[in-house]
Formats: C-alpha cells, sequence, structure tokens
C-alpha cells in the first residue's frame, strides 16, 4: 500500500557560531559557501589586551611562588621558636596563617595565567565541525561582544527528512521503514531514506507526527529547506519492481511496455522507490507482468515483441 506525504530536508548539523571574548575583528579567514574542516580558525579577534593580561599574570604567578618559598621558611623557623617556647601561640598562628594565604596566592595567580591563556585562544574562533558557511556574519574592524555572530556552519553530506505523518497513518511506520522522495529540482530523479526516529507525541493542532529520515547526500545535490514529496510503501501490499532500463519518460510520466500475446502494451505506471537499479511499481502493473527491458524508441504500442524481447 502506497502512502502518499510531504516532508521538509533539514540539515544534520547546524551551527551559528558565535565570539566566547570581547574584541575587534582582525581577520575574517573565509567567505560565504567557503568548506570548512572541524577547528578551522573562521576569524581572528585582536588578542594584544589578553596578550598583556596573560603576560602580567605569568609575572604575578611567579612572585607569587617567591612569597610562598618566603613565608614557608618563616613558618619553619615560627614553628621552631614555638616549640622553644620563644613565642605565643597567638603569634605562631599568625605566621602559620601566612603562609595559607601566601599557598593561596599561588593558586590564585595560576587561574589568573589560566584565564589568560583561554582568553588568547578563544580569540581564534574555530569551526566546530566540518561543513559549508553558510553566512558570514561580521567584517573585520567590527568590536564584537560574547555571544555576537561570527559566521552559520551547516553539514549537509547527511540531511534529516522531516515528514509528517497523520495520526491514523502511524501504524504503518516504524523506525527502519524505507521511503522515497522527490524534490522539484530533479523531477526526474527519486532519493532514498530510512526512518530514523519517529516523534513522541502527536500534535493536537494537526493530529500528526514529525517523523525523521536520514539522507545520504554526498553529492551534494539536495539542500535544506527542499520541499519534498514522500511516497512510503508498506508491507500492506507488495509491489512489483522493473529495471530502471525498463522505463519510458513522457514528460512528467512514466510508461513500461508489458508483453500481452507476443504484443507491446504501453501503460502509464507510478513509481515507488528505487533500490539496487530497480523501482517498485506502486500502480499500473500487476504480479507476473513481464516488461521490456530496454525498449526501443521506434517501439510502438501494439508492436509484435519477439519471444524474450
Amino acid at each position: 500500500m502506497l502512502m502518499m506525504l510531504t516532508g521538509t530536508l533539514r540539515a544534520e548539523r547546524e551551527a551559528r557560531v558565535a565570539a566566547s571574548v570581547a574584541g575587534r575583528v582582525d581577520k575574517m579567514h573565509v567567505a560565504r559557501g567557503a568548506q570548512v574542516k572541524a577547528g578551522q580558525v573562521l576569524a581572528e579577534l585582536d588578542s594584544s589586551s589578553a596578550s598583556l593580561s596573560a603576560a602580567e599574570a605569568q609575572k604575578a604567578s611567579q612572585t607569587a611562588k617567591v612569597q610562598r618559598e618566603l613565608a614557608k621558611k618563616d613558618c619553619e623557623r615560627a614553628q621552631q621558636l614555638f616549640e622553644a617556647g620563644a613565642i605565643s601561640k597567638s603569634d605562631y598562628d599568625a605566621r602559620k596563617a601566612q603562609c595559607d594565604n601566601a599557598e593561596l596566592g599561588v593558586e590564585a595567580a595560576g587561574i589568573r595565567t589560566a584565564i589568560g591563556a583561554k582568553m588568547i585562544k578563544d580569540a581564534s574562533i574555530r569551526a566546530p565541525f566540518a561543513g559549508t558557511v553558510e553566512s558570514r556574519d561580521t567584517e573585520v574592524g567590527e568590536f564584537l561582544l560574547p555571544g555576537s555572530r561570527v559566521a552559520t556552519i551547516v553539514a549537509i553530506d547527511k540531511l534529516r527528512l522531516e515528514v509528517v505523518v497523520p495520526e491514523a497513518q502511524l501504524a504503518r511506520v516504524s523506525v527502519g521503514t524505507s521511503l522515497s522522495f522527490r524534490v522539484a529540482a530533479y523531477k526526474e530523479r527519486s532519493f532514498s531514506a530510512q526512518v530514523t526516529v519517529i516523534g513522541a507525541t502527536v500534535r493536537p493542532g494537526t493530529r500528526d507526527v514529525l517523523v525523521e529520515a536520514t539522507v545520504d547526500n554526498a553529492d551534494g545535490a539536495l539542500k535544506p529547506g527542499m520541499f519534498t514529496t514522500v511516497e512510503i510503501v508498506t508491507a500492506e501490499e507488495p509491489a512489483p519492481c522493473v529495471p530502471l532500463s525498463a522505463l519510458v519518460k513522457r514528460g512528467d510520466a512514466s510508461h513500461v511496455f508489458v508483453v500481452v500475446d507476443g504484443r507491446a502494451h504501453e501503460r502509464i505506471v507510478k513509481l515507488g522507490p528505487e533500490r539496487a537499479g530497480s523501482v517498485a511499481i506502486v500502480r499500473g502493473l500487476a504480479a507476473g507482468d513481464r516488461v521490456v527491458d530496454a525498449p526501443p524508441e521506434a517501439l510502438k504500442n501494439g508492436a509484435p515483441v519477439a519471444e524474450g524481447g
């Protein structure tokens, strides 16, 4: 049985890449439509202030370590004096607190150093995954705040096909169900996909469920946002299959020649999913019908066909 549905293609992954630190854009390394790899630098922000902050934090860390060593020695002397009864317990506790504060100073300086290094790293804005630059949202010279968009990256080697399935037809669709679909840009081409996700709820306004299928788009022919007409052939009524070479295209219609009593009879057929060089015929052909494979252009309706033609 054939189900005719509609759907929309979506990118498998899409990211609106944004700055995580403030700064002026020094360089832009990509243009709209560019192909990028994961981790590739898209833009660079002015990192001079971050570099100065990192250098200052590094010096502060070195100073804190020196102060810690001096405080450590002072604590050791204070402990010896306290054990000898030369200083009071309160004096010893005060010096011990100075040692603890010196240790905390080293830790704080280390954190400031790490923050400075991260700010320098974040000044280079990178692609989170391989894909295509859909939009370039900033230019050299602009000042960005954290969260300002730099570019939008989309991955289209695989797409998600969102199909709207009416509630009454949901039982006929399951994960793994194969389907075929067509788009307006390629009227003569049928694409295949497989259901991977079935929505958890029925949408109250439309009484339907959103189903997703994974589409291989290695050649990049399909684009996110394309509207699709989807055909799903369920197992309730097995459909006969014919070689793709048996099809004859006349405008938007598909025809085959069926051999009846030694003569070719032309029929209009409705196509189903394609698979391994064959296509399912969901209307216009019955099981057991013999079709002419690769019919010559001169073949006419009612023409005699040699046995085995």
